[in-house]
């Protein structure tokens, strides 16, 4: 039932102007990362897009994800991910020091 729950709870936080309901996607760091299956997992049983930093965009404050068919508006982020790992060049130039 937590997939079902978390869903709600995060279509409670759109705003009202998301007229076929709010698009929400999980941010993860990555398959390489421990607790990747269970992104994937939360994913799919919510029925949302699993995405990555590089999968993302933010033009005019309006954040869009990458897909084949061109930029998709986003609406809600559920984060999984870790501060740490947020910023892809943070963490390229934390490993270069």
């Amino acid at each position: 039932n937590y997939s079902s729950y978390l869903i709600d709870i995060l279509k409670s936080f759109a705003t009202k102007n998301c007229e076929d309901g709010p698009k929400i996607v999980i941010l993860t760091p990555g398959p390489l990362n421990s607790a990747y299956y269970e992104h994937s997992f939360l994913a799919d049983t919510m029925g949302v897009e699993l995405v990555q930093g590089t999968d993302l965009l933010v033009e005019n404050n309006i954040t869009f994800m990458r897909t084949t068919k061109g930029k998709e508006r986003i609406d809600i982020i559920y984060r999984r991910i870790d501060d740490d790992f947020i910023d892809d060049k943070e963490v390229v130039n934390d490993q270069q020091a």
